[in-house]
């Protein structure tokens, strides 16, 4: 099938969606790949370096994004924040 980026800052009768490239696509699935490796191995360091400075950090149910929903379970902003977030939940997986 095809991939679509959406914009959700972009209106217009494609509701913001824009095809991409086969190779952008290998690349998100890659990326995909290398968080969940980095996660799954409990590298924090490594995980929290996917991330630029200001970045947020935002678990949002899928039926709340699909009925356009802004809550969310956790909302991080910044590195510090994330770190603190994952170490309080390792720390509860790994006890």
């Amino acid at each position: 099938g095809e991939l679509y980026a959406r914009r959700p800052d972009v209106g217009g009768a494609d509701g913001g969606r824009s095809m991409i490239t086969g190779e952008a696509r290998l690349a998100i699935y890659d990326l995909f790949a290398d968080y969940v490796n980095r996660l799954d191995g409990f590298r924090l360091d490594d995980w929290l370096a996917l991330f630029v400075d200001g970045d947020a950090y935002c678990i949002v149910p899928r039926e709340d994004h699909a009925a356009t929903l802004p809550l969310s379970l956790m909302l991080c902003n910044g590195k510090d924040m994330m770190r603190d977030r994952a170490v309080a939940l390792w720390a509860n997986c790994t006890t």
